[in-house]
């Protein structure tokens, strides 16, 4: 669509994203995505292909009905996997209108839309908030809908007798299975989340009265400390159970000795 070879394209623009996943009550994975044509270092350069943006939405919906991947699980015939007919592509402008339904679609409301689904879990078929879910039988105890039920059924199937490939999907039945994060981006898309967690430690490194002077606070760079190691924060990434209810019987009886009263009272 470019007319360039796909050799030479690298050198003349790069494509960027980020793209939010949202559960549909159906179970399926539904993609909401923004995505660029930047040039070949990064946004602050326009692309070297005369490409609008009505040309760019046109290669993501040929590229969304031209992707399969063919998956053969052991034991059942061949699968190919695809994306749905329903590719929505919206231009994104300033002079949209913020609530509007149809046509170009504003950044603000872009903005509203990523952060509503990026919020959004597993509720809608029964399954927030209840932790690691261990198979259909749990998952029929806890209220899931029928239908999420049989999607992780075959989950089970699949991890049972589809090889190596599918034995992972025993860690995410209360996702059906899917594996992947809920957000994700191209690097140069925008700053990094390394940079991010950077900035955030020395923001709570940093004095109060400091933070609010309007003085730049001052970042180690990634030479200095990449992973924030000499950071005040730590970061625990691992986790265990260590017990449910009170931790000493006085803190117990103070709390029977409440709830008592508010018995009582009422």
């Amino acid at each position: 669509m470019a007319g360039v070879r796909r050799q030479d394209f690298a050198t003349l623009a790069r494509v960027a994203y980020t793209k939010v996943v949202e559960f549909q009550a159906r179970g399926l994975i539904h993609v909401h995505a923004v995505v660029r044509l930047d040039g070949p270092t990064g946004a602050e350069r326009p692309p070297g292909i005369p490409l609008d943006v009505d040309q760019l939405g046109d290669a993501i919906t040929a590229a969304a009905g031209a992707v399969r991947l063919e998956v053969r699980p052991q034991g059942d015939e061949p699968v190919a996997l695809g994306w749905g007919a329903q590719v929505h592509i919206r231009p994104i402008t300033l002079g949209a209108g913020r609530d509007d339904q149809a046509g170009d679609v504003h950044p603000e409301m872009v903005a509203a839309y990523l952060a509503k689904y990026l919020i959004k879990s597993t509720e809608d078929f029964g399954l927030d908030h209840h932790g690691k879910v261990h198979g259909s039988t749990d998952a029929r105890c806890l209220g899931a809908s029928p239908h999420a039920v049989r999607i992780i059924e075959t989950a089970e199937q699949l991890a049972a007798t589809g090889g190596p490939d599918y034995e992972r999907l025993a860690d995410r039945y209360g996702t059906l299975g899917y594996r992947g994060h809920v957000l994700t981006k191209t690097r140069r898309y925008s700053t990094t989340f390394g940079a991010l967690r950077r900035a955030r430690q020395a923001w709570r490194r940093t004095p109060i009265a400091a933070r609010n002077s309007g003085e730049v606070i001052r970042q180690a760079g990634e030479d200095e400390d990449p992973d924030g190691d000499l950071a005040d924060i730590v970061i625990e990434r691992n986790w265990r159970f260590a017990g449910a209810g009170y931790f000493d019987t006085e803190t117990a009886a103070r709390a029977l000795a409440s709830a008592v009263l508010a018995r009582e009272h009422r």
